[in-house]
Formats: C-alpha cells, structure tokens, sequence
C-alpha cells in the first residue's frame, strides 16, 4: 500500500489484486489496474512531476515581468516495479500511462529478486539538460540472490506516449 503525498490517491497491491483509489471533487472513486494482472508488485515509488513556478516581478519602469524562482512537485501517479513468479524479466509500470512499460532482463524465481530503490530524473521547463541528453531517465538498485544489481534505462518521448528505452 502506498498513500501520495497530496493524500488524494491510496494504491492497494497483493498478489491477486490491484487497485487505487482516488479523489475526484467531493468523493473517492475506485480504479483496478488491469495492467498489472497476475503480475506481484515489487516495488513502489510515486512519480512527482516537477513545475517551475512563475512569479511575477515588478521593475522600476512599473511593468511587470514573469520569472522562473523556484519549483513545486505534483503528482501524477506511481511507477510499479512487477514481475510474474517465475519470469524472464522485471517490468516497470505506471498507474496513470499504461502504454508506459520497461522491461529489464533477469531471470525471477520468487524470493530470490528483491528491489531496494527506484530513482527518476524527469527533463522539465527549466531543466539544465543538455541537448541530445535523454528527456527520462530510470535507475533500479536490486539484489538476486547474491548479486548486487544496477539497472538503468533512459529514454526520449517521441510522442509523449510512449517510451522508447536506451540502456
């Protein structure tokens, strides 16, 4: 179970079932997330997008001109880490994009692949990115068995719908 941290969607995970539960107004609606069936949730982390705010600043001329100052996080969502008990790879997963998907090779047998974190860096307006950088990018730090693991993707929205994964 993870709760955002706005406290407007609650997700609910186990091995049959998956749901959350979010607020729309005055009232909470209750959304599965089909996408993950027959799939065990392995990890979960709550994708923040990152808004620049704008302030505007009076001159001496007495026109006012907007200016990027600082940023505020809000949310759009939780990335999943999941796999199938016995598998070929573990997949990342969004509860809000459910064409968003990346697979990572690895052989799953169950309590054996475990995921300790997820990292994210999200290229925004007022992002020191590079040109010809990665919009996206994604590290997962794991242990299977008695290897320690490090897996990264990156990726560029072509169409701002779907990723397409450099690793």
């Amino acid at each position: 179970m993870k709760i955002s941290r706005d406290f407007k969607k609650i997700l609910f995970t186990d091995v049959h079932e998956h749901f959350i539960i979010e607020q729309d107004h005055n009232h909470y609606i209750q959304r599965t997330l089909d996408h993950l069936e027959g799939k065990t949730v392995m990890y979960i982390k709550q994708d923040l997008m990152i808004q620049m705010k704008k302030e505007k600043e009076e001159h001496h001329s007495g026109e006012f001109e907007e200016e990027s100052h600082d940023h505020e996080d809000f949310e759009t969502g939780f990335y999943l880490i999941c796999c199938e008990d016995f598998d070929d790879k573990i997949s990342l997963q969004h509860t809000e994009d459910l064409n968003f998907s990346i697979d990572f090779s690895r052989r799953i047998e169950p309590g054996i692949t475990k995921v300790f974190d997820l990292m994210y860096h999200k290229c925004h307006n007022g992002c020191q990115c590079k040109k010809g950088d990665s919009d996206n990018e994604i590290v997962m730090v794991g242990m299977d068995d008695d290897n320690f693991l490090i897996d990264k993707a990156q990726w560029n929205l072509v169409d701002h719908d779907s990723p397409i994964k450099k690793v």
